[in-house]
């Protein structure tokens, strides 16, 4: 492990333990976990996905542009491929990726 990214994975990972104890905000939660992954990964912004079940679409929650977008998981692109393996992923380029989503593309390109 690269030592000097360690204290800034540390402070991440407090960051986010102290705020579950005491909060049900689920805003509060996800800005906090997207402020600790741009601390920790250099990017030019963070997106968080969070499924909903109604829709059967993936809510965007983003550290630079604004809120609201939608994604279906019908269509074949990095969302789905991330949440039918359940494995988060570190893209270096989301507009690149072997399975772009046109959603993303559009709004993000």
């Amino acid at each position: 492990m690269d030592g000097t990214r360690y204290p800034q994975e540390l402070a991440a990972l407090h960051r986010l333990a102290s705020i579950a104890p005491r909060s049900v905000d689920e805003e509060l939660v996800i800005h906090e976990v997207l402020a600790a992954a741009a601390d920790v990964v250099a990017c030019e912004a963070v997106l968080l996905f969070s499924y909903d079940p109604d829709s059967d679409h993936m809510l965007v929650h983003s550290s630079a542009r604004g809120e609201g977008m939608r994604v279906s998981l019908s269509e074949p692109s990095v969302i789905r491929r991330i949440f039918d393996t359940g494995r988060g992923e570190v893209i270096k380029e989301l507009l690149t990726d072997p399975e772009p989503s046109s959603i993303l593309s559009e709004k993000l390109g």
